[in-house]
């Protein structure tokens, strides 16, 4: 299991995405209203592409949790879903943007946690590409995408995900295919699932690094919530 989803595992996921009314159909909707409707359910942002992708390859090698299972297994049925990123590409590179709890018009006017930029290439906008075609074309933003390299993937994603890339010169926000798991950047509305990740672990992390603030049983770190550790010696002997 990769170190990502060692971290994932103390996210909390919400079970179902939000639901039009009584039914079981998934509520669409902007990525802004998603995150500001989330937010008054108790849930904190949406997951990252990276994370999902994590989540998802855990899920094929019957790795996760029956909790996450049934998360993922809602996440990839019937509408797609929106994800916590927004990209931009000027045509010769896209930046994904990580964080980001607004849309923007431009990218200097985004507030986001973290950002990446990768050449795309032969890699035209406003196009599909299989994992694959991204993989040849830039392996380190393909890594970027689905975590691990192209060759450690389970097959079904080789065969079943892909990239649809954005529309040139515009902030574009992120999220799942509808019935896929393909990463796509576009405005069309999605359904909204929350995460909480304010029951993250706190590990190698001491109470004498700086800047750490203590909160009763949380720690705040580098703007970052965790459950503080009783002892760290007992955490250290259990993972082994």
């Amino acid at each position: 299991m990769s170190g990502l989803v060692e971290v994932l595992q103390g996210i909390e996921l919400e079970p179902k995405a939000l639901r039009e009314g009584k039914s079981d159909l998934k509520a669409l909707m902007s990525r802004d209203d998603s995150f500001a409707k989330l937010k008054l359910r108790g849930y904190e942002r949406h997951l990252y592409a990276r994370e999902y992708f994590a989540l998802l390859i855990a899920s094929c090698e019957g790795k996760l949790p029956p909790d996450k299972q049934l998360a993922i297994n809602d996440m990839n049925k019937d509408t797609g879903e929106w994800f916590h990123d927004v990209v931009f590409t000027d045509g010769e590179k896209i930046t994904f943007y990580e964080g980001v709890p607004k849309i923007a018009d431009e990218p200097s006017q985004l507030k986001y946690t973290a950002k990446k930029t990768f050449k795309l290439n032969r890699l035209k906008q406003e196009r599909y590409y299989s994992v694959i075609q991204v993989f040849d074309a830039n392996p380190e933003l393909g890594k970027h995408i689905w975590t691990i390299q192209y060759d450690e993937l389970p097959e079904s994603i080789k065969t079943k995900s892909g990239l649809i890339l954005p529309e040139k010169n515009t902030v574009t926000p992120v999220g799942n295919g509808c019935y896929s798991c393909n990463i796509v950047a576009h405005y069309h509305h999605r359904a909204s699932r929350g995460v909480i990740v304010s029951k993250k672990s706190l590990k190698e992390i001491t109470l004498q690094d700086s800047p750490v603030k203590e909160y009763g049983e949380y720690i705040i770190y580098k703007g970052e919530k965790y459950i503080k550790m009783q002892n760290s010696k007992k955490q250290k002997q259990h993972e082994k």
